[in-house]
C-alpha cells in the first residue's frame, strides 16, 4: 500500500478488514511480497539499500528480522518461494 506515502507492506484481515498492520517503514519501495507457505516468512523486493538496484529480502510476517537475499549490483524482483 502507499498509505503511507510509500510503497511499503501492511496486513490485513481478509475477512473483515480489521488488524490493519504496516510491516516496513522506511522512505524506500518494498514490492511484490510473498508469503511463504508456512505463512511465517514474506519475500519481497526493495530498493532500500541504495545500491542502484532493487534487491530481494526476507522478512518473519510481523515485519522483523529483515535480510537481504541477493548480492549488490543485481537487480531482482518477482520471488517466489518455490
Amino acid at each position: 500500500s502507499t498509505r503511507s506515502g510509500d510503497n511499503d507492506i501492511w496486513t490485513i484481515n481478509p475477512t473483515d478488514a480489521s488488524n490493519l498492520t504496516q510491516l516496513t517503514f522506511d522512505n524506500s519501495e518494498e514490492l511484490q511480497p510473498e508469503w511463504s507457505s508456512a505463512g511465517d516468512y514474506i519475500i519481497f523486493a526493495s530498493d532500500r539499500d541504495d545500491n542502484g538496484a532493487i534487491n530481494l529480502y526476507t522478512m518473519a510476517s510481523d515485519g522483523s528480522n529483515v535480510v537481504r537475499i541477493t548480492p549488490d549490483g543485481s537487480t531482482d524482483q518477482q520471488a517466489d518461494w518455490k
